[in-house]
């Protein structure tokens, strides 16, 4: 991210001379257009450790091969990627000046950091095929994680605005984990990235994730089992999906103008929502129960452990959406009950509910009245909750419409306003 007065004696020369000097500033142009300064910045996986603990070529090495393919002359900077670091770490270097000077020149940056967070506190055991972790240290971890992702970013912004600044999830380096330990720490994982890409985007920067192309049955990219580093292979996965992000984003086309087009576009390009289809979002149709679930359940924290069966008779625990179901009854989201109805809308009385459960909203100053909400209303707390701080408003004849289904627009439109203060917070806390 030449007038030049000459007699005519010399005109010839002139012309000569014109004719080389503008070869010469086309070059250099041509040169100034290609050319890009490149940052990596991060752990052992940004400086390219091998499973063996070799330093070798990691996903930066062929971000940089690559865009040099693509006729780049890039400036590399890998020597500030150091082995073991956590996000603490990177951001104090983010106060050293020739790491500032690199940036400053910088057209792209790339980070991964966070693992070595969770790492620390987590005793997993591969050979042994145990993992135990003390929750309340493993959420204060990604507490830490998402805050200082998200003061890294900001700071970069801040030396310097018009750097692209990308954030990588992580290649799963358990794969060989079996059973109960296996879905504990692919649950902890997944939500390490979720909290990663959130902060990351939040702040300003992108992601990109590896986890999207291969999932958690890493074991083809991780040969060695007493090791967390990728091979050549995974490494080039990961940049798979950088140049996925780098190249362009997923566009709907059928939000192209409507009313809630950023709203959606944003949570689409933080992977927290997705297409009705492969090509459509269909912002006019009504969201289900357990859709609102599913796209929940990637967007707020959550413990890592295995939720007991809530036992709804209409969400088997084959259900495609039934951890997510599970996880949000867990946390208080949703109420248990005979049924879910997970095929049902989820009315607009429903929306405020999850919605403020999830993000614990409180209620504001100013109450807003609604025609269908009297006071004692079951769902009036939840719904003032929302309007009281401008998140919901009500039709123009002066109702809620608290039995009408929930539109998926109206999901992403209520959910974006939510995360437009988060993100005042996060930079406020930066």
């Amino acid at each position: 991210m030449k007038f030049f007065k000459k007699s005519l004696y010399s005109f010839i020369a002139i012309l000569l001379f014109l004719s080389t000097a503008v070869t010469a500033a086309a070059t250099e142009e041509t040169t100034k257009a290609e050319a890009i300064t490149y940052v990596a910045l991060g752990d052992s996986i940004a400086a390219g450790v091998t499973p063996y603990n070799e330093l070798g070529l990691g996903y930066a090495d062929f971000v940089k091969q690559e865009l040099e393919s693509r006729g780049k002359v890039v400036e590399f900077h890998k020597e500030f990627a150091v082995p073991g670091y956590n996000t603490t770490q990177v951001l104090a270097d983010l106060s050293k000046p020739e790491l500032q000077a690199a940036l400053a020149e910088a057209e792209l940056v790339t980070i991964s950091a966070g693992a070595n967070d969770l790492l620390k506190i987590a005793k997993i055991d591969a050979e042994a095929g145990t993992v135990s972790f003390d929750l309340e240290e493993a959420t204060a971890a990604l507490t830490t994680t998402g805050e200082n992702i998200a003061k890294i970013v900001g700071t970069i912004k801040t030396i310097n605005p018009a750097a692209e600044v990308y954030v990588s999830d992580y290649v799963f380096p358990f794969p060989y984990l079996e059973g109960q330990a296996l879905e504990t720490v692919a649950l902890m994982f997944e939500q390490m990235n979720s909290t990663i890409h959130m902060a990351g985007e939040l702040a300003g920067g992108k992601t990109f994730s590896v986890t999207s192309l291969i999932g958690f049955d890493s074991a083809a990219y991780m040969p060695n089992p007493q090791n967390v580093h990728p091979n050549e292979d995974g490494y080039k996965k990961m940049t798979e999906a950088f140049f996925t992000a780098y190249d362009g984003k997923v566009v709907y086309e059928d939000i192209s103008g409507h009313w809630a087009e950023e709203a959606i576009q944003h949570l689409v390009d933080l992977e927290l929502m997705t297409g009705a289809t492969d090509t459509e979002f269909l912002p006019n149709q009504v969201i289900t129960r357990a859709e609102a679930a599913s796209y929940l359940y990637g967007m707020i924290p959550m413990t890592k452990n295995i939720p007991a069966d809530p036992g709804f008779k209409d969400v088997p625990q084959d259900h495609p959406n039934y951890m997510a179901i599970a996880k949000l009854v867990e946390a208080g989201v949703f109420s248990k009950a005979a049924n879910f109805n997970p095929d049902a809308p989820l009315t607009r009385a429903q929306l405020a509910i999850v919605i403020a459960k999830a993000f614990q909203v409180q209620p504001g100053e100013k109450l807003v009245s609604f025609t269908d909400v009297k006071a004692g209303y079951w769902a009036e707390l939840y719904i003032q909750s929302l309007a009281s701080n401008g998140y919901v408003s009500g039709y123009t004849n002066g109702s809620f419409g608290v039995n009408d289904g929930t539109t998926r627009a109206q999901f992403a439109a209520v959910v974006y306003r939510v995360f437009l203060d988060v993100k005042v917070e996060l930079m406020a806390a930066s």
